[in-house]
């Protein structure tokens, strides 16, 4: 994968969270590398419902 993304809406909201390395996304993917940890225990891949989803619920719940 070169990004993982999340997008959803409220009532009153919409967003969209992107996850990417700026640096050479398609050289440094988000799958297999250690650049899609995220957090401990890295499962060494990242999905939009990870970081994205998770980046995402936080914005809209504060």
């Amino acid at each position: 994968f070169d990004f993982a993304a999340f997008g959803g809406y409220t009532p009153d909201l919409a967003g969209y969270v992107s996850v990417f390395n700026p640096l050479d996304p398609v050289k440094f993917p988000m799958q297999g590398t250690p650049g899609s940890c995220y957090r401990l225990g890295c499962p060494g891949s990242m999905f939009g419902a990870n970081a994205p989803g998770h980046t995402w619920q936080m914005t809209f719940e504060h």
